[in-house]
């Protein structure tokens, strides 16, 4: 699947994004059709579970911005479980070290 975002960064370009820290899919939908490239999902400090992480992204993939998903932690089976749902993007906290 093309992602537009990784494209531009990849060129040097900017992407403009905001974020999602409520579990509403029309508010998603409305900022993925509004002219954000990416939009984040806030699963860290917001308020969205995964069944509505995964309905928010659903809503998206018809609109033209990219879901980037933060997941809550640093947990390996959590970020495939995001990736599986159809995130397009992860952003993954309290990463300490290279390792």
């Amino acid at each position: 699947m093309n992602n537009p975002v990784k494209q531009k960064l990849i060129e040097g370009e900017y992407t403009i994004g905001s974020w999602i820290t409520i579990a509403s899919p029309t508010i998603a939908e409305l900022m993925g059709n509004i002219g954000f490239d990416w939009l984040g999902i806030d699963c860290e400090h917001g308020a969205i579970g995964l069944e509505s992480t995964q309905t928010i992204m659903q809503v998206m993939a018809a609109t033209p911005a990219v879901s980037v998903v933060r997941v809550a932690w640093n947990d390996p089976v959590l970020v495939k479980r995001v990736l599986d749902m159809g995130a397009r993007g992860i952003m993954v906290p309290m990463v300490n070290s290279a390792e």
